[in-house]
């Protein structure tokens, strides 16, 4: 029995995937730029080979996530795909980036100089910026994408020995916070 709401679900799915699924490309393309930065722009000697390792982890990813975007934006279009199965792929690719940036900088927070480190909290969090708004059609990824990324970092940093990578901490901790009362408040409605 079809009621009423179902194609107002079905409207707002398709609606949702089309805003995740429109910027994906530009997404992808930074986050292979700056891991790429990351990674071959710092030699961090006693764990170059881990970072070579990640990046290529994170080269899939990416390439897995273009291949859905591709398949969305032309595949699916044809064939009136099914909405709610892409905006849960494109969550799953999401956040499965958000945990591989959260991965990098923990692992690399101990090897890292003091501009490495800054560049990581840098980097991250204009990733963790740019993304409130631009996942603000799925309320709950846009906000956990910068506490994944930012928020085990920030605490890393916090708990440190040394001043400026506590203050570093502080204002990644914050700027996450930030990032998801901005996502919470941007959130289509439906």
């Amino acid at each position: 029995m079809i009621t009423n709401e179902q194609p107002q679900q079905e409207a707002y799915h398709q609606d949702s995937a089309d805003l995740l699924y429109r910027n994906a490309k530009a997404g992808i393309l930074v986050t292979l730029f700056a891991s790429s930065l990351l990674v071959f722009g710092f030699n961090t000697a006693e764990i170059q080979i881990q970072k070579y390792i990640w990046w290529i982890g994170m080269t899939i990813l990416m390439l897995i996530r273009m291949i859905d975007v591709y398949r969305w934006k032309n595949v699916n279009k044809e064939q009136n795909g099914d909405a709610r199965k892409a905006v849960n792929r494109f969550v799953l690719g999401t956040l499965a980036s958000s945990i591989m940036w959260c991965v990098y900088c923990l692992y690399v927070l101990s090897y890292a100089d003091n501009t490495e480190l800054a560049c990581m909290i840098i980097i991250v969090s204009a990733l963790a910026g740019g993304a409130a708004t631009v996942l603000a059609a799925h309320k709950l990824t846009a906000m956990s994408y910068a506490l994944i990324m930012l928020g085990p970092f920030s605490i890393g940093m916090l708990l440190s020995f040394e001043y400026y990578q506590q203050i570093l901490g502080l204002l990644g901790l914050a700027f996450s916070l930030v990032m998801m009362i901005t996502a919470k408040n941007l959130q289509i409605s439906h």
